[in-house]
């Protein structure tokens, strides 16, 4: 048998072992998150299923989004999470040219391409901060009509599958597999308008991969993560998420999804049991969370810059420092990075049942990425 051959069964069968069956509690609790896309760089420790580095909240644009975050931390409420996506099929990333980035932004729904680095924080402040208890007065920022112009709504229905290979062989190994499966099909069942798939860095939980975060305020898994997810259940995974009772409790509820659900956004650890246990959401996380306004334009779904405000509950405010090394630190423990070195729409429409039956669109322009980050140990 070749060493090749040899070799590569080897690293299947150690995978297989290394994994284990996902469990429902295992997401730390968020309130936003915030996906990075920026021209590739060459990188000693790069692993297979991304370019990234081994620790890309280490980069200077990461340490510029944490900073962003922490300059506003006082009128964030909740936590905040930052992940690196890219598209799907890599070899379409030199599509972002040098000192620009893309940044996708949840609960929100805001995607903004070719957006200047240095535009980056204004945009974070804009969507991010909001009035609070200590502060009922405030109003953010305004976005800069340069970027309101740039802006379009996410995909209604966005998945995140952790390749970080740099971060862990399971995540780079079985992620990369399962991101082109999920993108050969929703290519095979012409459903790119509706459905995108993005590769995103290390989110915690490598030895439940494959690791899939869903987002889409039209789709009752919004903000659902699953884990232990292959290629080779891919389909059904799909068909799970596609054919999900619009007014049902998302994974929670859903026969195929829930052996696989590990918890969502917006819900505590304690908050996650429970629903697991009982196959249902709390009340306030079926309310409608904060919606950016869009309008047609040209066949785009272009933002206009205004936010509606539903009141949602939201956490404990965000703990993040001062300084970007600070933020670094602390949101190293929120995102499993404790063993690493720091020194250095509506769901409820009339009419329709499951996801599969609503109309959905999306910016014409639209393209597939991914992003997300990992962490090396448990």
């Amino acid at each position: 048998m070749p060493r090749a051959v040899s070799s590569s069964r080897q690293l299947q069968k150690a995978l297989e072992t290394e994994t284990e069956r996902p469990q429902p509690g295992t997401v730390s609790p968020y309130e936003h998150h915030i996906f990075l896309r920026f021209p590739p760089k060459q990188y000693p420790d790069a692993g297979l299923g991304s370019w990234w580095p081994k620790i890309v909240e280490r980069t200077p644009e990461f340490l510029q989004a944490f900073g962003a975050v922490a300059a506003h931390r006082k009128q964030i409420e909740g936590v905040v999470r930052i992940s690196a996506f890219e598209n799907a099929d890599l070899s379409s990333h030199s599509q972002i040219r040098p000192g620009k980035c893309d940044a996708m932004l949840f609960p929100s729904g805001m995607w903004v391409k070719g957006l200047d680095q240095e535009a980056l924080p204004g945009v974070i402040a804009a969507v991010v901060s909001q009035p609070t208890d200590d502060n009922p007065d405030f109003t953010p920022p305004p976005l800069k009509k340069s970027v309101q112009s740039a802006a379009r709504s996410t995909p209604p229905l966005s998945l995140f599958v952790c390749t970080h290979g740099s971060r862990d062989c399971r995540c780079g190994t079985i992620g990369d597999k399962l991101v082109r499966r999920l993108d050969s099909l929703i290519a095979e069942r012409d459903l790119e308008a509706s459905i995108a798939v993005f590769r995103c860095s290390h989110i915690g939980g490598h030895k439940y991969a494959g690791n899939v975060l869903v987002y889409g305020g039209v789709s009752p898994c919004d903000g659902d993560w699953y884990g232990g997810v292959t290629a080779e259940a891919a389909e059904g995974f799909l068909d799970a998420l596609t054919h999900a009772d619009i007014s049902g409790h998302g994974g929670v509820s859903e026969a195929t999804l829930r052996p696989l659900w590990r918890g969502r956004m917006g819900l505590s650890k304690d908050e996650q049991l429970q629903a697991f246990e009982s196959g249902t959401l709390p009340e306030d996380d079926l309310e409608d969370g904060d919606d950016w306004e869009y309008v047609e334009e040209d066949g785009d779904n272009k933002l206009n810059g205004e936010t509606q405000s539903s009141g949602q509950a939201q956490s404990k405010a965000i703990p993040l420092a001062e300084v970007s090394q600070q933020v670094f630190q602390e949101h190293a423990g929120q995102s499993g990075l404790e063993d690493v070195d720091t020194s250095a729409s509506d769901k409820s429409q009339a009419g329709t049942s499951t996801f599969s039956d609503l109309e959905l669109t999306s910016s014409s322009d639209s393209e597939s990425s991914e992003s997300g980050a990992d962490h090396r140990k448990h």
